[in-house]
């Protein structure tokens, strides 16, 4: 759970909450959902583009014959 939903979490039980405060935790809570997203996306596409060349050096090394 992030920060901001704890903080609102730990002053109040959620059904207090005035439903402006409902609203803004849950935009709060897409916004971050979606950052995390874009995150992880960003870290899956490093970690093929890593292997990739991974691979690509071990191909190289194999036809040195430095690698088993």
């Amino acid at each position: 759970m992030t920060q901001l939903s704890n903080a609102f979490l730990r002053r109040r039980e959620l059904d207090q909450l005035k439903q402006e405060e409902l609203e803004d935790l849950e935009y709060h809570l897409q916004y971050r959902r979606k950052g995390l997203l874009q995150k992880l996306e960003q870290l899956n596409r490093d970690l093929l583009d890593i292997e990739s060349d991974r691979q690509k050096v071990v191909q190289e090394l194999s036809k040195r014959g430095l690698h088993a």
